[in-house]
């Protein structure tokens, strides 16, 4: 099955080969995202060995 019409714009960049960087920019996002995780996992695990409630303050704000 063929599509009917495609733009001969088109037509050159459906086959097109890869450059080798195509997936860096999604493996880029995917590693700022665990290192986000790992620095706020830190960041409350610190809180809370220093005696500052981060969890019971953020409950008693929304009022839960």
């Amino acid at each position: 099955m063929h599509p009917t019409r495609i733009p001969k714009q088109m037509h050159g960049r459906r086959h097109r080969r890869g450059t080798g960087d195509d997936g860096q920019a999604v493996t880029e996002v995917l590693m700022y995202g665990a290192v986000i995780v790992v620095v706020v996992v830190a960041v409350g695990a610190a809180l809370e060995a220093l005696g500052v409630e981060v969890i019971e303050n953020i409950r008693g704000a929304l009022g839960l």
